[in-house]
């Protein structure tokens, strides 16, 4: 089973998918964390992106293969991220699952204040990638993390999953 977690920055990605990542047993990968790993912290250009979204690909299908679940969680702002992920998904002949997160402004700006470890992002940087979001049209969860708390969230992951 594959999980993504993914939107904006600052609406709990990470926070949630290592929470769930326990919860399920899974491998938790990061865009940020893979990003510093490849020497393209600070990289936003589009051929960067796309370095980092192949090489976490590469690292789902890794653990995929020795059957381990996987909890991915980047922002995906692009359709053709998410494509490219169902259509690997496919192949593979895993579930996907898409769950999108989400947080009122002032929740963002609030978060923002705090230290993220590996997020680059600031309020600019969200309100530029907010601008440029492509949302998901397929079917998708839907959660909001600044409305229910850690156990209802995973309930909600567990009720979608299962449902």
């Amino acid at each position: 089973m594959i999980l993504i977690f993914f939107g904006l920055p600052a609406t709990g990605k990470t926070f949630l998918s290592e929470r769930v990542a326990k919860e399920f047993n899974a491998v938790h990968l990061n865009t940020d964390i893979i990003r510093e790993k490849i020497n393209l912290k600070g990289k936003y250009d589009e051929p960067s992106k796309q370095i980092v979204y192949d090489h976490l690909l590469q690292e789902v299908v890794k653990y995929v293969q020795k059957n381990q679940n996987v909890i991915v969680d980047g922002t995906f702002q692009k359709e053709k991220y998410r494509k490219q992920y169902f259509k690997k998904a496919r192949e593979l002949r895993q579930e996907l699952y898409f769950i999108e997160l989400r947080a009122r402004e002032e929740t963002i700006r609030e978060r923002m204040k705090s230290d993220r470890n590996h997020s680059e992002a600031d309020f600019n940087v969200y309100q530029n990638i907010k601008r440029a979001f492509e949302y998901a049209h397929e079917p998708h969860l839907i959660l909001w993390t600044d409305v229910y708390t850690v156990a209802e969230l995973i309930n909600k992951i567990k009720l979608h999953i299962n449902g």
